[in-house]
């Protein structure tokens, strides 16, 4: 587990990774986690605030700068 991972709880964990596996709306990851699209935004707020970054771009180019591992989806690609 990288060290940035233990500031995120588990769920928080799951909503990046549905992000980072291709689903880039809040209804989609919403759908994918079975979750409403509240809690995704709530998810994602806290993020945003543990990690310090402003908007979904910083969050996801955040994400590959720090190794987020998503194999399965990018060998798909």
């Amino acid at each position: 587990m990288q060290p940035y991972q233990n500031m995120l709880k588990p769920r928080e964990n799951e909503v990046l990774i549905t992000l980072m596996s291709g689903s880039t709306t809040y209804a989609e990851i919403a759908h994918d986690m079975d979750i409403s699209v509240k809690s995704v935004q709530t998810y994602l707020l806290n993020i945003h605030e543990k990690l310090g970054v402003r908007n979904m771009a910083s969050l996801v180019l955040w994400c590959v700068c720090n190794g987020y591992k998503v194999e399965q989806k990018c060998r798909e690609l």
